[in-house]
Parts: structure tokens; sequence; C-alpha cells
């Protein structure tokens, strides 16, 4: 099962010494997605963790009103309770900066893993194309060529602002894409903001280059988002999120400014590639995902 912050880590849950009722809550919270095939205890616990996010979304509704009867007040000591730039709230940062490395190293240390092939050419290509449409003008008026012994800089870490749609506050995802973290190997999944909507997908790389003086932070993603095709019995009756990841080789960059937020997918066994969506880590998850089986004219 994927780690995710605030969220407690199991190895095996049927013979745990001691518990208390936030790791009962956790451990339901992945059942929920691991499940099957579908029974009356699987149904039961789903139906118990979707009315608990909509107690969460009840209550946020309540201190929401309270809120804004108390903007209405016109409080003098609202504006003393703001917290830096308003313009800064909305953003991303990159820690756990490497040292930096040539796109020839770079392509060599992964000249095993087709996701990282041509990797100097196509991101060459992606700036090529996404800075002139974000009103970045291109060296020169040319397109942008890399040479092998320019660098990158690799981060390890992301921290993610975003406005929760349960309260409109500004909720921060701390997400890591590390070959060592404590240990293990983390690369955390995100949702992106795409042309054709939101879109899962695993990150891979985070780093830094820069083209004419300026610095540029993006992500090299490994896409979820092939076509799934009809959906299973299984995935009607849990309201399961499926994503298929596409193959390595179709690894895209994103300016890390695409990234909504972080999300916790578990894989399928019993369908290679394929990905469940887990919309009980939070209830601001669980919220975007009822939001985006209405879209997708799921039935609830």
């Amino acid at each position: 099962m994927p780690r995710w912050r605030k969220l407690n880590h199991f190895n095996h849950v049927m013979d745990i010494s001691f518990s208390d009722g936030s790791k009962y809550e956790d451990i339901s919270k992945l059942m929920t997605s691991s499940t099957e095939p579908p029974n009356l205890m699987s149904s039961l616990i789903c139906s118990f963790i979707a009315s608990v996010n909509m107690s969460m979304l009840t209550y946020h509704d309540e201190i929401v009103a309270s809120q804004k009867n108390h903007l209405l007040s016109g409080s003098e000591d609202d504006e003393d309770n703001l917290d830096g730039d308003p313009d800064d709230m909305f953003h991303v940062k990159l820690g756990a900066a490497q040292n930096e490395q040539t796109f020839e190293d770079l392509e060599q240390l992964h000249a095993n893993d087709n996701a990282f092939k041509r990797f100097r050419i196509k991101l060459a290509d992606f700036l090529s194309d996404s800075l002139p449409a974000h009103g970045i003008p291109l060296p020169n008026a040319k397109r942008i060529k890399f040479m092998p012994n320019e660098t990158v800089t690799e981060h390890r870490f992301l921290k993610v602002n975003f406005e929760s749609i349960v309260d409109w506050q500004i909720t921060t995802d701390y997400l890591r894409c590390s070959p060592s973290f404590y240990n293990f190997a983390r690369y955390d999944c995100v949702i992106l903001q795409t042309q054709a909507g939101p879109m899962f997908g695993h990150l891979l790389m985070l780093f830094t280059c820069i083209v004419d003086g300026r610095t540029h932070p993006i992500a090299l993603v490994h896409p979820y988002d092939a076509p799934v095709g009809p959906r299973s019995l299984k995935d009607k009756h849990f309201q399961f999120w499926r994503v298929r990841e596409r193959p390595r080789i179709s690894s895209e960059f994103f300016s890390v400014r695409s990234i909504i937020r972080g999300a916790a997918l578990t894989e399928d066994h019993n369908v290679p590639g394929d990905y469940l969506v887990i919309d009980t880590i939070n209830t601001d998850m669980f919220l975007r995902m009822k939001l985006m089986h209405g879209s997708a004219g799921h039935l609830a």
C-alpha cells in the first residue's frame, strides 16, 4: 500500500499487538481500496468511511458559515490574521536539492529506463513549446537545444499548497520523489491540471533547469491516463476511480505548477498496470473524487 503523510503505515494488520482508534480508522481507509471481491463486510466499511467524510463535510460547512458571518461583521482584527503575501499562498516549492548533473550523466544513469529515453531532446521540445505558450520568449527566438554537458539539479521533495474544496482554506501536501526516504524508495503520485482536465500521474523526477538565465521547475511524470474501458462491477460497487498507466516510454514533462495536489493510489494486482485512487485519505480527496465521478456520469 502507498505511504501517505499522517497515515499510519502497516506491514500487516492481522496480529497488531497494540492499536487505537486512529489505527483502526487508517486500516479501514486502506481496506476500501484493497478488498476483493465485494462482500458484506467491505460494503459496510465503504459505507462507514463515506458517512465519516460526509459528516466532516457538514462540520466544515458549519465552520465556513461561521467564518462568513465573522467576515460580514467587519472585525478590525481580520487584517492582522493574514500571514504573508496573499499572492504567495498558492505555489509549489522544491526542496532536498541534489548535486548538479549533466544531461549525459543523467541519461547514462537511467540508460535502462525507457522513461528517460531522449531525456535531453524531449525536455528541449517541451520547453520550446510551453514557454511561448506562457508568454516567455525563447532565447534568440529559436527553439531550445541543450548540450550534453549542460546541467540540471534534481530535487527529491515538493511542497504543494492548494485550496481545499472542503472549506477553501490553504492545505499543504508534502510529496517525495526519492530513491531512499527512510530506507524506502518513495515516488508519490499527483493530480495534474492539463488541457484535457485533471490527470493522475506518478512522479519520476523533480528537477530545475536554466534557460536564458531563468530557472524552471520541472517534473518528469509517468502518465496514468490510458483508456480503461467499461467500468467493472467491482468498480461500480465500491465507486472506485480506476486509472491505467501508459508505457514508461510515454513519460511526459510538466511544470511543477501544473500539480494540483498529491494523490494516493494502490495497484490492482489482478490487472497489471491498473491503479485505484484511494479517495479516503482525507475529506478533500473524497469530495474531489465525488465531483470527478459526477463529471464522468458515474451513478452513486
